[in-house]
C-alpha cells in the first residue's frame, strides 16, 4: 500500500488521502457504484475479477472513507511481454471534480508507465480526458438487452458426450487467439460462480468454431464473453446460453461496432438498443485484441 497526500484546494488537509489496493470488500464497493451507474455488472464478478488480478484494482480514500476506484488489469502475452486494461474507474458523486478522480488516475498511469499497450471502454463524457493521455478512439461497443428471454428447448443443440475438461482448454486457447492472452484465472472462477454456464461449438474437424458464457447480472444476466466464427453458430450459440435462464429474463450484450453482423444479430433477435450503456473502445499504443469483428459479446466493461 502506498499512501500519498495533496495540496489541492479541494482536499480537507486534516483528512489523509491514501491510495491502495483493494481488499475483496473493496472490490465488491466498487461493483456495487458500477451498478450505480447503470453499468449493471456481474452479480459475483468481483470473485473472478479478484482471481484474476487481485492487485489491479486500487481505490482512494478520505481519511477512512473510500471514494473512487480504477482497475488496471494486466495480462500477459506469449512472449512475456504485457498489455493492460483500464475501467471501474469511479469517483463517488459528492467528491467528483475536486480533484481526487485525477490524483487516482496519474497514479494508476504510473503503475503502467512500463506497459505500451493499453485499453479501455470509455463513456462518452470521458473521452477527451483519455485523448489528453494519448488515448485514440477505437470504435465503439453497443449495448444490446434481451427483453423478456423466450422459452427454448435447445437440448438436440447440446452434447455431453464430450470431455469437458479437454473442452475448456479448447475454449482458454481460443479465447486466447482473440483477446491476446489467457484469461484461464477468469474462467475458471466464473464457472464456479451460481448460474454461470458456457458452451462452446465444435466444427467437423474438433475445433471450435464459438463459444459462449453467460451469467447472472445485478439485474437479469450478461451474454459474454462471446465469439463465433460466423453469425449461425452466433445464434445457435445463444438459443442454447438463453435456454439456461429462466423464462423471461432480461438479458445484454455489449457488442463491438466492428462487427458487420451485430444489427441482423439484434434484429434476429429482436433485441433493444440500450444507448446510455454504449462505450467508445480507446487505445493508447498498440492494439493487442484481435476479436471485434466475431465478438457477440464483451466480457464485461471493468476487466475487457
Amino acid at each position: 500500500m502506498r499512501k500519498i497526500t495533496s495540496d489541492h484546494k479541494d482536499i480537507q488537509k486534516e483528512q489523509e488521502v491514501i491510495i491502495r489496493e483493494m481488499s475483496r470488500n473493496d472490490l465488491e464497493t466498487a461493483i456495487n457504484w458500477a451498478k450505480d451507474e447503470g453499468w449493471n455488472p456481474g452479480k459475483f464478478d468481483y470473485n473472478s475479477y479478484y482471481a484474476t488480478e487481485k492487485e489491479g484494482f486500487l481505490s482512494l480514500f478520505l481519511g477512512n472513507k473510500m471514494i473512487a476506484s480504477i482497475s488496471i488489469v494486466r495480462y500477459q502475452r506469449e512472449d512475456k511481454s504485457m498489455f493492460a486494461f483500464i475501467g471501474l474507474f469511479i469517483v463517488k458523486r459528492e467528491f467528483r471534480k475536486r480533484g481526487y478522480g485525477g490524483m487516482l488516475w496519474e497514479f494508476a498511469m504510473k503503475r503502467l508507465q512500463d506497459i505500451s499497450s493499453i485499453s479501455l471502454y470509455a463513456v462518452p463524457q470521458q473521452v477527451k480526458r483519455y485523448k489528453k493521455s494519448s488515448f485514440f478512439e477505437d470504435g465503439r461497443n453497443n449495448r444490446f438487452v434481451m427483453s423478456e428471454s423466450p422459452s427454448i428447448d435447445a437440448s438436440t443443440l447440446v452434447t455431453n458426450s464430450m470431455d469437458k475438461s479437454n473442452l475448456f482448454r479448447k475454449m482458454v486457447g481460443y479465447d486466447k487467439q482473440l483477446w491476446g492472452a489467457s484469461r484461464n484465472k477468469f474462467f475458471n472462477t466464473a464457472l464456479k460462480q451460481p448460474e454461470t454456464f458456457a458452451f462452446v461449438s465444435i466444427d467437423a474437424n474438433g475445433s471450435i468454431d464459438g463459444y459462449g458464457l453467460i451469467r447472472p447480472c445485478i439485474q437479469g444476466y450478461r451474454i459474454g464473453p462471446f465469439y463465433s466464427n460466423s453469425p449461425e453458430i452466433a445464434k445457435l450459440l445463444t438459443n442454447v446460453l438463453v435456454s439456461y435462464v429462466p423464462e423471461g429474463s432480461n438479458i445484454i450484450f455489449d457488442i463491438p461496432s466492428q462487427n458487420r453482423f451485430s444489427e441482423a444479430f439484434a434484429e434476429y433477435f429482436n433485441l433493444d438498443s440500450y444507448e446510455p450503456a454504449n462505450t467508445i473502445s480507446m487505445v493508447k499504443g498498440e492494439k493487442y485484441y484481435k476479436g471485434d469483428e466475431t465478438c457477440y459479446g464483451l466480457l464485461s466493461l471493468e476487466i475487457g
